[in-house]
């Protein structure tokens, strides 16, 4: 996956986290975490390879992958977006994003359908999912 990476507030750092997910499953595949400096990184790329658990990936199955974004200096949850993966019939798939990473705050949602008891539902910046 390559992101260009920006941010609106350019003070502050950034953890990422990056998810390769098995849609049917709902397992997650692959991960991995980066951190984004926004004053030293105006138009951030980078590049991140997210492998598949096993040799031969099911191709029936969908995949996506999820980025997560957080405040460092704050350590609170930003936002989040989810990128499906087409033709999952390729042995190897390349995600090219831009993101902008918001300074608004959190978007609850009281409308949930799913039985959250501790936590928020929180749509993705990208979806109405």
């Amino acid at each position: 996956m390559t992101l260009e990476l920006n941010a609106i507030n350019r003070r502050k750092s950034y953890g990422l986290v990056l998810l390769l997910i098995d849609d049917e499953n709902e397992e997650i595949e692959s991960y991995d975490q980066l951190m984004y400096i926004g004053q030293h990184s105006c138009r951030f790329k980078i590049n991140r390879y997210l492998l598949y658990s096993k040799r031969s990936k099911n191709i029936s199955n969908n995949y996506s992958v999820i980025l997560h974004v957080f405040d460092k200096s704050r350590m609170i949850y930003v936002e989040s977006w989810h990128f499906n993966i087409k033709f999952q019939f390729f042995p190897v798939n390349r995600l090219v994003k831009s993101i902008l990473i918001s300074d608004n705050s959190v978007r609850i949602f009281s409308d949930c359908i799913l039985g959250c008891h501790n936590g928020k539902c929180i749509k993705y910046s990208n979806k109405n999912k």
